[in-house]
């Protein structure tokens, strides 16, 4: 495990990736792009994270392994500028996979009570299929499946069960009322 990671750690600062290591990182095959004058970040904490292909990301661009998490990703991942895809459980991204800018994908909440926010995080799960569009500024939220071959508008807040080849958006109706003096 300490060659592969020193391997890795060689490669991403080939990259300008910062990383920072804790354990159960896996890379099989292909290499890891990123803009070269950007600062991205893959966070890994005591988790496992299976990166099956290559995988571009712009800059600004958080990807994070948290301890006890899994997080897998296909090959083709591109993921846009200032996003973040935090897991504290699972989080399983598919082949070919487009994640516009401003996109967050969290497996977890905080948790709460009776009396508000509580210490902690109330975690799940995350799976996005293969040849998946997910357009700018989406958030995607614990507990949720999209299937192969969908499309997520612009702007659409995504939770549970999206089948294969859909569309999905939020019925956002522009609402223009008078001002009155």
């Amino acid at each position: 495990m300490k060659k592969v990671i020193k391997k890795i750690k060689s490669v991403c600062r080939l990259l300008c990736l910062k990383i920072k290591y804790g354990s159960g990182l896996c890379i099989n095959k292909k290499t890891i792009h990123c803009n070269i004058e950007s600062m991205d970040s893959i966070i890994v904490k005591k988790s496992i994270m299976v990166l099956r292909g290559a995988i571009s990301v712009c800059e600004r661009v958080i990807i994070s392994a948290n301890s006890g998490a899994k997080m897998t990703i296909g090959d083709n991942l591109f993921v846009n500028v200032n996003s973040m895809i935090v897991s504290k459980g699972e989080i399983s991204i598919g082949n070919n996979v487009v994640i516009g800018p401003n996109c967050h994908i969290y497996d977890h909440d905080h948790a709460f009570g009776r009396n508000g926010k509580k210490e902690g995080y109330s975690i799940g799960k995350v799976t996005i299929g293969n040849n998946v569009w997910i357009g700018a500024n989406v958030i995607v939220l614990k507990n949720t499946r999209i299937g192969d071959n969908c499309i997520i508008g612009a702007g659409t807040v995504v939770k549970g069960l999206i089948p294969d080849n859909s569309l999905v958006t939020n019925d956002r109706r522009l609402i223009i009322k008078k001002l009155h003096d």
